[in-house]
């Protein structure tokens, strides 16, 4: 069975991070988000979402490691024994074009660092 791949969304990639604690972290005061469907008394902080199309896997494997770099240097500051303790939540939201993507080693281990869990989205 051959599997058409809809070729509109290829190179787009959508980057997301997020902390989740129960407790403020005055750190990322500036990133704090209210959502009334929260109602656990959490407090979210949502350090930025970057979207960006690169049709070049190279190009955009050097633009994927930038823009999760980026958004990991805004928990500069934040107690790195803060972010990977059990109680806070950090999440690298990542979407996806089909096909295969390379997040390089150094990017893995500065996420590493401060607790991250990647979520993994691929468009159709």
């Amino acid at each position: 069975m051959h599997m058409k791949l809809d070729d509109s969304a290829d190179g787009y990639v959508i980057v997301s991070l997020a902390v989740v604690h129960a407790a403020p972290i005055a750190e990322l005061a500036a990133y704090e988000t209210f959502d009334e469907r929260v109602t656990d008394g959490s407090h979210w902080y949502q350090l930025g979402t970057l979207p960006f199309t690169e049709k070049d896997a190279a190009r955009r494997a050097e633009e994927l490691d930038r823009t999760i770099l980026s958004l990991i240097d805004r928990l500069d500051g934040v107690p790195a024994e803060l972010l990977r303790s059990e109680e806070v939540f950090v999440r690298l939201f990542i979407t996806f074009p089909h096909g295969a993507e390379t997040i390089s080693s150094s990017t893995l281990r500065r996420l590493a660092d401060v607790g991250v869990t990647i979520w993994l989205d691929f468009l159709e």
